[in-house]
């Protein structure tokens, strides 16, 4: 499974917008945006818009785990 999901990401950039990961999940722009304002989706403020690094969508998904929180 991780290895469908990598080949899947190969194709987006390191740093996603709002747009990108309504793709990659399937949803519409409003639920991302409900998950960035709920804390669900870690993500970086640029100005007004969300900037969202993969390794932040692939802890959301279950399938990134951060080193920090494993120590």
């Amino acid at each position: 499974m991780a290895q469908r999901i990598n080949a899947t990401f190969q194709c987006y950039p390191d740093v996603l917008d709002v747009k990108q990961v309504g793709e990659l999940l399937g949803v519409s722009n409003k639920v991302v945006y409900r998950l960035l304002n709920e804390g669900t989706l870690a993500s970086l403020k640029v100005g007004r818009a969300f900037k969202i690094p993969k390794p932040h969508l692939l802890q959301y998904l279950g399938v990134w785990k951060n080193e920090q929180s494993e120590g």
